[in-house]
């Protein structure tokens, strides 16, 4: 039988087509990993009309209609999925020109930002958390900053809205032993990579590689995936790259 991940912002910068969580299933493991596991692979986006959706299902990714802020549209778009990898973009509505409109009066842009996305990711963890077999619900986030810092930055809403989201998840029994995230500072095939490729633009991307240490009953069993350039070593069920742990 045939599994199902489910990707969702498959036509934005962190799961491109060129260094993404699509090369992980379709390039760098086709045809000896993806085609004899039975993977199959769907993409959700607002937009299935668009150029870059009818590329993708040029490639042979299922497109399907779903929006961060329509949890029941969510829920639709995950039936199925073995697998789920989730992304929100602070970003995309900072530079919505609607989101001077919606925010409210007096309030700071970015402060607005991070309510919207930590309602989408909270959105998410709540359609996710309906998938009866789900193995794997894996969420793009990143570090905690009041934490790491000591208290120094205690208001970083493009970070802050990210990790509140990952706490939730993990506040779900349905998600528990389920939920893992990733965190990656860069993005290089974003706009970051240019510090990346001036530090490290010799080297082969191969040689770079991401591993987080921690708890098992934190993140739980964890996964090889390729986000951007880098190979995020946890471990199975996605296994077919997976680097030692250390």
């Amino acid at each position: 039988m045939s599994k199902l991940i489910v990707i969702l912002g498959i036509t934005g910068v962190q799961v491109c087509y060129s260094c993404s969580v699509y090369n992980c299933f379709v390039e760098a493991l086709s045809p000896t990993y993806l085609l004899t596991a039975g993977w199959k692979i769907r993409g959700v986006t607002r937009n299935p009309d668009s150029d870059n959706a009818k590329e993708w299902a040029a490639k042979g990714v299922q497109i399907v209609k779903g929006d961060l802020d329509d949890v029941e549209s969510l829920k639709r778009a995950f039936v199925g999925a073995d697998i789920i990898f989730s992304v929100t973009d602070f970003w995309t509505i900072f530079k919505d020109p609607e989101s001077q409109n919606k925010k409210k009066p007096g309030q700071e842009l970015v402060e607005y930002c991070y309510e919207v996305e930590l309602q989408q990711g909270k959105n998410i963890a709540d359609a996710a958390a309906t998938v009866p077999n789900l193995l794997r619900y894996i969420f793009s986030s990143m570090a905690n900053a009041t934490t790491s810092s000591n208290g120094k930055y205690a208001k970083l809403y493009r970070m802050d809205s990210k990790v509140e989201a990952a706490v939730y998840a993990q506040s779900f029994p349905a998600l528990a032993g389920k939920f893992s995230q990733v965190q990656a500072p860069i993005i290089s095939s974003s706009h970051g990579s240019a510090i990346f490729n001036l530090l490290y633009g010799s080297y082969p991307a191969a040689l770079f590689a991401v591993v987080a240490t921690c708890e098992s009953d934190w993140l739980g069993p964890a996964h090889a995936i390729w986000y951007g350039d880098f190979p995020y070593a946890r471990d199975d069920p996605l296994r077919p790259y997976s680097l030692p742990r250390h």
